[in-house]
């Protein structure tokens, strides 16, 4: 069982119609509801209902995130990992690895999606390998036929990836 868990239920007593709980945590209840053991967990992996969702839920939801203190990386820190996880899944589909077309997708249009949050002109300083890493998605992305406007993106995807290019500098 998670620690917190009778925190979490009582936050979210009024909630219960807008997020359903997956993962190993929802396995650990439902192993213990039947009094069997499970493997440790130690996250709470949780879906919200969009159909449901209301104003007080979301408020209550980042409320217990900051009373929680949780550290949340900011978006010019979760890009670099969105493009590293993008190039390591088309690493392996190359190399004849199944990998769900999904999770590309998914990773490679985090990417452009986090972008309304980057914050002015500064610079990410990074190691050397990951500034290889990000000159390569940068590069691929280039050569890839896409529609941003799809997900609902204004911006070109040359302007996106030429910020992305000036923002992360070698450390």
């Amino acid at each position: 069982m998670i620690n917190g868990m009778d925190l979490f239920r009582e936050h979210f007593a009024d909630y219960k119609d807008q997020y359903t709980i997956i993962g190993g945590f929802a396995c650990d209840l439902l192993m213990t509801d039947a009094g069997l053991g499970f493997r440790q967990t130690v996250d709470i992996d949780m879906v919200i209902i969009i159909e449901a969702l209301t104003t007080e839920f979301a408020v209550a939801f980042w409320s217990f995130i900051d009373a929680g203190g949780y550290p949340i990386l900011d978006a010019e820190h979760i890009i670099p990992l969105k493009m590293k996880a993008w190039l390591d899944l088309r690493s392996k589909k190359r190399q004849g690895i199944h990998v769900d077309s999904r999770d590309l997708r998914k990773h490679r249009l985090d990417v452009f999606r986090l972008y309304p949050l980057i914050r002015g002109e500064q610079k990410i300083c990074a190691p050397a390998s990951v500034i290889e890493d990000i000159q390569d998605f940068i590069m691929q992305m280039r050569e890839m036929d896409m529609r941003l406007s799809d997900i609902g993106i204004s911006r070109t995807k040359e302007s996106i990836l030429d910020v992305y290019s000036r923002l992360y500098i070698v450390e």
